[in-house]
């Protein structure tokens, strides 16, 4: 084997160990097995799993960062103007996107700096853009990583992360059901999941409704 070759399998082992972690300490039961060994702990869980997904991710940045590998393909012509295109909009629309994320509770630093206060129970709530698909942080991600010129290690990379979106998007959804119940199902029976499909789109009344739907469910 080359050492283009073992380069190229050591980024694949690597991210499938992310994904590993990645995936085990997201489950429910690993997640719950750790509370139960350190019940004082529970508050920062979430601080703690983002923490070590970012941290994690610095193997595969240092592979990419220290070693070259050979183009594969390159956008000709217009089309270089049109990838770059897709990138500022996936990357204004993820912007746009964070106006409807509480960012201090999706990474878990409100309830590790507040600790001794009760923890709100989660809502089901639906933004614009989860009106057209489930994931657009995923949707945005995808258009980004695949309008770029690839080389042999980006392809891996960008193979790699697309089918952890994919699956890990299964497994998130497993754990939303089990939270939200009959308002997701419905949910998930009118909205795409990663890929946009015209003739499912959620209209501002019928999100509305399932968001209430989620309210009395959880009473």
């Amino acid at each position: 084997m080359t050492d283009s070759g073992s380069v190229l399998s050591l980024l694949v082992l690597v991210w499938i160990g992310y994904f590993l972690i990645h995936s085990l300490l997201a489950s429910h039961r690993i997640k719950y097995y750790i509370l139960s060994q350190h019940p004082g702990f529970t508050s920062c869980y979430r601080l703690a799993y983002n923490i070590v997904a970012v941290v994690t991710l610095i193997p595969v940045v240092l592979i990419h960062a220290l070693y070259d590998s050979r183009p594969i393909f390159q956008w000709p012509g217009l089309l270089s103007e049109l990838s770059l295109s897709l990138i500022v909009f996936a990357t204004l629309g993820f912007i746009w996107s964070l106006k409807y994320y509480d960012l201090q509770a999706f990474s878990g630093i409100n309830t590790c700096l507040n600790r001794n206060s009760a923890t709100p129970k989660d809502r089901l709530t639906i933004s614009p853009l989860h009106r057209f698909v489930r994931h657009p942080w995923y949707l945005f991600a995808l258009i980004i990583i695949w309008s770029r010129e690839q080389s042999q290690m980006e392809l891996i990379s960008s193979t790699m992360v697309t089918i952890y979106f994919f699956v890990g998007a299964k497994l998130e959804e497993k754990k939303l059901i089990r939270e939200f119940g009959e308002s997701y199902q419905k949910y998930m029976a009118l909205v795409p999941g990663i890929i946009p499909l015209p003739w499912k789109i959620l209209s501002a009344n019928k999100a509305t409704e399932i968001e209430l739907l989620s309210v009395r469910d959880s009473d």
